[in-house]
């Protein structure tokens, strides 16, 4: 096999997330996150999860709204982790959900009046990716 170069991954990777690829910036987002082939920065672990995830990539929605509900790399905010995370949920086929996801989902939903959760449905269920 060939080895592992994480230095040439960030390039390809960055250069297909910048052209539009949502799993190329939750993978560059990952080499961010571990610091690999790069200097470990969650801020830009974060904002390149934010791209996968504008860029309709369910499992980049579901762990950046885990991220906005534990404040792992970002601020918490319990707004955009609900917003996040029932994006992500509901855009998967019913069943295939990963129970982290729900669990974190029900915590977010929790600490949310009945209202705040209406006005967030609402902005889910209007949701479009943006592509390229």
């Amino acid at each position: 096999g060939v080895p592992q170069d994480f230095v040439q991954a960030v390039e390809w990777y960055r250069r297909a997330a910048e052209n539009g690829n949502p799993w190329a910036a939750q993978s560059l987002g990952d080499l961010y996150r571990g610091g690999n082939g790069v200097t470990q920065d969650q801020a830009r672990a974060a904002k390149w999860y934010e791209v996968a995830a504008q860029g309709d990539n369910q499992w980049a929605q579901m762990s950046l709204g885990q991220w906005y509900r534990t404040g792992d790399g970002v601020p918490i905010d319990l707004r955009k982790a609900y917003f996040w995370l029932s994006l992500g949920v509901g855009r998967l086929p019913a069943g295939k959900a990963p129970d982290w996801a729900i669990r974190e989902l029900d915590a977010a939903a929790s600490v949310l009046t009945a209202p705040q959760r209406v006005e967030l449905d609402s902005l889910v269920s209007k949701w479009k990716p943006k592509t390229g």
